[in-house]
C-alpha cells in the first residue's frame, strides 16, 4: 500500500508535500522535546533528591566502609556511591 504524500502518516491530516508531518504533529513533537529538555535541566539543577549533609555522609561512610565488612562487594559499591554524593555536595556548596 502506497502512502499519500499529502497526508500525515501519524494522524492522517493534511500536510504539505515537502514536510514529513502535518503542522499539528510537528508542533506536538517540538513542544514535547522542549518539555523533556526543560524537565531534564530541572532535575540536574535540583541536585540530590535526599538532603545529605557532610556529617551524615561521614557517618554513613564509616558504617559501610569495606574495611568493616571484609571488603564485600555491597559495601564497596555503597561506599563508592557515598563518595560520589560527597563530591556532588562539595560542588553544590562551592
Amino acid at each position: 500500500m502506497r502512502s499519500d504524500p499529502l497526508r500525515c502518516p501519524r494522524c492522517d491530516g493534511a500536510k504539505k508535500a515537502q514536510y514529513s508531518l502535518c503542522w499539528r504533529c510537528s508542533n506536538d513533537d517540538r513542544l514535547h522535546s522542549e518539555y523533556q529538555r526543560g524537565y531534564q535541566e530541572g532535575v540536574r539543577a535540583a541536585g540530590p533528591s535526599v538532603p545529605l549533609d557532610g556529617k551524615r555522609l561521614r557517618q554513613l561512610l564509616q558504617l559501610c566502609h569495606p574495611d568493616r565488612h571484609a571488603g564485600s562487594a555491597a559495601s564497596t559499591e555503597a561506599t563508592r556511591w557515598l563518595l560520589e554524593q560527597r563530591e556532588r555536595l562539595a560542588e553544590l556548596s562551592a
